[in-house]
């Protein structure tokens, strides 16, 4: 390193010097570049989560009002129907809750 340098005149230890000087710059300036490149990608990544969350929220409110939807024409069906057994009502253990505290559960995996 430095320490050889002594035995050089001293333009050539500053002409060395200066030329270390230059190529840190150098490689500062590259890592800078690189590190915009990747700030500008995580901020297009973080705009895609958010959309991506947005979409699995609406799926979310979607499939819940298809629920409930299910539900009221099961009941509907079931109040015409008289006292039939109720095991061909696939849904009528779930409620309305069970079934959006699993979606915010799986909306929040996602």
């Amino acid at each position: 390193g430095f320490d050889r340098l002594h035995f050089l005149p001293s333009s050539s230890q500053l002409a060395i010097h200066l030329e270390l000087l230059e190529a840190e710059r150098e490689l500062l300036a590259t890592h800078r570049q690189f590190a915009i490149g990747c700030m500008d990608k995580l901020v297009l990544v973080m705009e895609d989560e958010a959309r991506m969350s947005a979409a699995w929220k609406f799926f979310a409110i979607s499939l819940s009002n298809l629920f409930s939807f299910e539900k009221d024409v099961e009941a509907a069906k079931a109040g015409d129907q008289g006292k039939k057994p109720k095991d061909h009502l696939p849904y009528r253990k779930l409620t309305k809750t069970i079934v959006e505290d699993n979606l915010r559960v799986l909306a929040r995996q996602k």
